[in-house]
This record gives structure tokens, sequence and C-alpha cells, in this order.
């Protein structure tokens, strides 16, 4: 699976994640707790809240970065792609 392409402006990119049946997860004070607990593979803000989200909510990460291997070993992570 290659990575999606986004064809038109950042702000109309909502529509088109609507269309597609997905939704946009907020951030949570849990999700920040989780983060807080990680272990520290990954200094990237980003990477670890995106991680915590998927523990706290048990969802699947979609992810192609080999970086965040580590996490999808120690955790219990559904990972696609």
């Amino acid at each position: 699976m290659k990575k999606p392409e986004i064809f038109r402006p950042y702000e109309f990119l909502i529509h088109d994640i609507m269309a597609a049946g997905m939704e946009i997860m907020p951030i949570t004070f849990e999700h920040t707790v989780q983060q807080n607990i990680l272990h520290s593979h990954r200094r990237d803000p980003f990477d670890r809240i995106i991680v915590s989200q998927a523990l706290v909510e048990r969802a699947r990460l979609i992810s192609k970065d080999e970086i965040l291997d580590r996490y999808f070993l120690e955790y219990d992570i559904n990972r696609v792609w």
C-alpha cells in the first residue's frame, strides 16, 4: 500500500476523511497520561501520542514507520500497513 496523496487544499481534507467513513480522534487527558508512562523508545511527541492513543482506545495504528516497531513489539498494538 502506498502513502495516500492529498490533491486539494488541506482545509478540505476533513470532507474526504468523513466521506471515507473515518473520523479525527481528539487527544484526551487519558492519552496524555499514557504518553507520560510510555517507555521512551521515541522522543518525538507526535509518535508517542499516536502510540498512546492506540493503546488507550485499543485501536489499530496505521503506520509504516519502522521507528515505532519497538512499541509494537513491547505493547499489544494492532498495526496496519
